[in-house]
């Protein structure tokens, strides 16, 4: 290959002065709170811009359409894939893709909902945010939409032998990437009951319909229906821009005109709330079941009804404190007799949410035996028919107030960036036609809630009226069913052999030229030289930290912006421990913060919390050194949180916690036991990848070799023997709390470190608050901190496995043991990872294979490095791809602008950052096992003067063609048609 040519200009049909066209602002407020003001323009079109104006450099945009569905076809979805595939001005077959490449965006995604799409991103690189922004523009408002590219993304009928000129109906196949997708993500209880409740609850509303696409219908749906959704939807009537940061609007505006001009089309009727008083309805939903496995592993039962229309801000708030009252917290009424029923593992969905203009409550266990579900409905009609007699003690109804004060005032910002965060809830008052500004400061209308609530008797009448008077309700009881899969795939082969009996001898003649040429498509190279670039001089020289400073040894304090929220992180090393300790840690740190301690039990201490702080959360970081994957280092890391302004009320909660945590409560831990065995269980349907990684890694020793036993499919197995030994076995729970109090007893000695974090860490006062509720505890005082040694994993020689459960698709890993971050083939591995997703896998796993996803990753703290697929229709062909493009890594021809994105990929990745209050508590945490600054800015470095021959050298020395453990999580009949004689293993 040879390095491509620099990227063309801007044309000049794109303004670049500062003329923002025809938008009329509207109004400017500040929001004191979060430090921006909130601009509102508007333009004739109808098209809106919202700009949250702060000094912010981390910039983000969002631009939202609605697109409510007619009908289950997945055309919203479909579209959303398909506008990202070439545009006029981008006339390549996947710029967002090849954008993700040549990018340092901190997120960038678009993703659909049941109503409205989105396309956001963020970058803290102008230029990469101005690239990123033509792109986005291009694609949404002037597409391709090519029949080629539906095919691809959507749907398509091919034969199943690209060679077959005469194939029979057997011959053929449905294909496309998101009737994959949608296989898999229909494919288990939770979204089968939320399709189900929709149907039920609201079915004269479009959120009846699957937006995301029902498998059965999606090849219902034509190309020529999907452009005309595209027209209908995607004008600037239609549209909402929401733009955050340091960014000029008249700059923006003037960007945003041409594609206003070019589509002003018409804005959509309002969205309805469902009509009132619908007969109750009682629903069996049939869910997938492997034959032999457990039905509680997917059992579910629900009840819920529609609390009523929630467009306005004030009932949303409303609904949410109801939520904080029934469910908030271990004592509250409704969780309380949920999880302690008896009845279910865990709770399923519960508690208030809002579909368009609906709101609906909620009420649901999974993990039940299917024979005890009608035992739900009059448990929870009890606790609400007391309720209504009694309604809520005062102290209750202000510690609920409290937590929805805490929640939105939270700066999270570690899932999405902070200021993109703050852009959906502008989308969201926008599609409900509401004033932003409620949606970004909240307190006065959290005052005039605390009003509301006040009066005599108000909550007895509205749980009257919303819900034991309301006839408008579901249940919905899932029924496992071994024979789901095999049902459903008879029934999507009864449609393809209808579909292939209706076509004559051209139509089958033109299926067949068109699988040859999106073959050729897929396999073509476009010129990206019209997309915008980024060069590796536009890299930050450096990863910006958190900047802290130790007032005394063993205290760090980060004066960070928290939106008067205080942190406090302690954090304990984990030393002398022995394997069976170390098994015992996820245990550990899920009873921590939901048992009571001392003279409290756990319902009382969760009361108490709830009332004073957003509670006690408690995690273990496990890894290697930086220079040496066989000596494991770990630490127990607890941290609480809340209002700065009643830190005198909680800042010893976590000394208190660590010097009287109580195991006693035998019932509620196997109640958390149950509670993690479910949301394990649930986890295999969407995060399949990472376990199957995690799996074909159990036998590498080290970090890597940790996470099958403490969090994958290991710890899942684990569980499930747990609970099955103490159905017999009433001790095994009170010898299990035996160990898990000994285990803490141990650790407590160890010397502790603590972390103050947010805008009030700077106060005396409140440091002083600190050292006090920690007088008596040894500080570590040792610079750098004491290195905290635990027993190594062994290597241990493991085979090829298939982990089996009702699936329709899978998801396949091949994992490979490599280097520490300090060795100096770590930074070469991380770049062939990406170099190897964007240049191989993902045109042979994604486009071509149609699995969901298809990518390697590295990680440095590991030292694992894996190749996996998401929702993947193939198996075996899986495999064989990947094995290719590791042999196709090991001898890659030179290529500088492939190179190069690759690595300003992992820059991208290593300088995303976090909330504010997430930076800090990285820089603690890292410091401590010596990932800070100066270690991770040199790893950077050298990602940074990563050649050519480096990636062939790792590939060659690490990664052979032949080698690595492979697993997968798939059903057995997938399996078996797949032809590998892998032993299997039931999940």
């Amino acid at each position: 290959m040879t390095s491509r040519s620099a990227p063309s200009p801007l044309p000049a049909a794109i303004p670049s002065a500062r003329d923002g066209g025809r938008f009329t602002l509207v109004d400017d407020r500040p929001v004191p709170l979060l430090k921006l003001s909130l601009q509102h323009y508007r333009h004739p079109s109808g098209a809106q811009h919202f700009h949250l104006a702060s000094d912010d450099e981390h910039r983000a945009f969002n631009l939202a359409f609605g697109t409510l569905p007619d009908d289950s076809t997945g055309m919203p979805h479909i579209l959303e894939h398909l506008v990202l595939c070439g545009s006029e001005r981008y006339p390549v077959r996947d710029p967002f893709f090849m954008m993700i490449r040549r990018s340092l965006n901190t997120f960038m995604n678009a993703m659909t909902g049941g109503e409205t799409t989105y396309y956001p991103f963020s970058s803290q690189v102008e230029k990469d945010f101005q690239n990123l922004l033509s792109i986005y523009l291009d694609a949404t408002f002037k597409p391709h939409l090519y029949p080629l590219d539906f095919a691809q993304e959507g749907w398509r009928l091919e034969p199943k032998d690209a060679t077959d000129r005469d194939p029979d109906a057997s011959g053929w196949q449905f294909k496309g990437v998101v009737y994959n997708e949608m296989k898999g993500a229909m494919g288990n209880t939770e979204a089968l009951m939320s399709e189900a409740l929709a149907q039920t609850l609201l079915p004269d509303t479009p959120f009846r319909h699957n937006s995301g696409g029902d498998p059965a219908v999606i090849p219902e749906l034509s190309h020529a229906e999907l452009v005309a959704f595209h027209a209908r939807h995607y004008a600037a009537a239609n549209a909402c821009f929401v733009t955050y940061g340091r960014l000029d609007p008249a700059d923006l505006q003037a960007r945003f005109e041409p594609y206003l001009a070019h589509r002003p089309g018409q804005a959509l009727p309002p969205l309805q709330a469902q009509a009132p008083v619908r007969p109750p309805a009682s629903v069996d939903v049939p869910v997938p079941l492997q034959e032999g496995q457990d039905p509680r592993d997917v059992s579910q039962a629900r009840l819920a009804w529609v609390w009523g229309d929630c467009s306005e801000l004030s009932e949303q708030l409303l609904g949410e404190l109801f939520d904080q009252l029934l469910l908030g917290h271990a004592g509250a009424p409704l969780r309380l007799a949920l999880e302690s029923s008896g009845l279910g593992r865990a709770l399923g969905w519960s508690g208030f949410t809002t579909t368009g203009r609906n709101g609906i409550v909620s009420a649901s266990l999974k993990g039940m035996d299917p024979a005890r579900y009608d035992a739900l409905p009059p448990l929870v009609e009890g606790v609400l028919a007391e309720l209504s007699e009694q309604g809520f003690p005062d102290e209750e109804v202000e510690a609920a107030l409290h937590q929805l004060e805490l929640s939105r005032r939270t700066i999270s910002g570690d899932r999405f960036p902070f200021g993109l965060e703050l852009t959906f809830r502008v989308v969201e008052a926008w599609r409900g036609d509401e004033d932003p500004l409620g949606y970004l400061d909240m307190e006065a209308a959290l005052e005039t809630l605390r009003e509301r609530v006040a009066a005599p008797g108000f909550w007895q009448a509205l749980i009257r009226e919303r819900l034991l008077d309301n006839p408008h309700r579901s249940f919905l009881r899932a029924r496992p069913d071994p024979g789901y899969n095999a049902d459903q795939a008879a029934a999507e082969q009864r449609r393809l052999d209808a579909r292939v009996a209706a076509l004559d001898a051209s139509q089958r003649e033109a299926l067949l030229r068109s699988a040859e040429d999106l073959a050729r498509r897929q396999a073509s190279q476009d010129d990206d030289s019209v997309l915008p670039d980024l060069e590796l001089s536009d890299v930050p020289s450096e990863r910006r930290w958190a900047q802290g400073e130790r007032l005394r040894p063993g205290l760090s304090i980060f004066e960070t912006g928290t939106n008067g929220i205080l942190h406090q992180v302690v954090t304990l090393p984990l030393d002398g421990l022995d394997a069976a300790d170390v098994a015992l840690l996820p245990l550990l740190t899920r009873a921590i913060g939901e048992l009571g301690v001392g003279r409290l039990d756990y319902r009382q201490q969760a009361a108490r919390l709830n009332a004073i702080c957003g509670g006690v959360s408690a995690w273990t970081d496990l890894r290697g050194r930086p220079d040496d994957l066989g000596r494991m280092q770990g630490r127990l890391l607890l941290e609480v949180s809340g209002l700065a302004r009643r830190e005198a009320e909680w800042t010893g909660i976590l000394a208190e916690t660590l010097s009287a945590q109580r195991f006693d409560e035998h019932d509620r831990l196997r109640e958390l036991l149950e509670q993690s065995l479910a949301g394990l269980q649930q986890r295999v349907g969407w995060s399949g990848n990472s376990l199957a990684l995690s799996a074909a890694a159990r036998g590498f020793g080290g970090p890597a070799g940790l996470s099958h036993e403490l969090s994958g499919l290991g710890r899942l197995a684990w569980l499930k023997g747990f609970e099955q030994a103490a159905r017999t076995d009433a001790g095994q729970v009170a010898a299990l709390a035996e160990q898990l109090a000994s285990l803490l007893a141990r650790l407590r000695g160890g010397p502790l470190r603590l972390a103050l974090i947010g805008d009030a860490a700077a106060d005396p006062a409140t440091q002083a608050s600190l050292l006090r509720a920690w007088e008596g505890w040894a500080l570590d005082e040792v610079e750098p901190p004491r290195e905290a040694s635990l027993p190594t994993p062994a290597v241990s020689a493991v085979e090829a496995t298939a982990f089996t459960t009702a699936s329709q698709v899978s998801y396949c890993a091949l994992a490979f043991p490599t280097v520490p971050m300090a060795h100096p083939d770590s930074a070469p591995l991380a770049v062939a990872a990406r170099y190897l997703t964007h240049n191989f896998l993902h045109g042979h796993l994604r486009e071509q294979g149609g699995a969901y996803g298809g990518s390697a990753s590295f990680s440095s703290q590991s030292g694992l490095f894996g190749l996996t697929s998401y929702r993947d229709p193939r198996l075996a062909d899986t495999y064989r791809d990947m094995r290719a493009g590791l042999a196709w890594l090991a001898e890659a021809e030179d290529d500088a602008q492939l190179l190069k994105e690759a690595i300003l990929g992992v820059m991208g990745s290593i300088d995303r950052p976090a909330s504010p209050s997430g930076e800090a508590r990285h820089r603690f945490v890292a410091d401590l096992f010596g990932f800070g600054p100066e270690r991770v800015n040199a790893w950077r470095q050298r990602v940074l003067a990563t050649r050519g021959e480096d990636l062939r050298r790792v590939a060659a020395r690490w990664l052979p063609a032949d080698g690595g453990v492979a697993a997968v999580v798939t059903g057995d009949s997938l399996i078996e048609a797949s032809g590998l004689a892998w032993p299997r293993q039931a999940i």
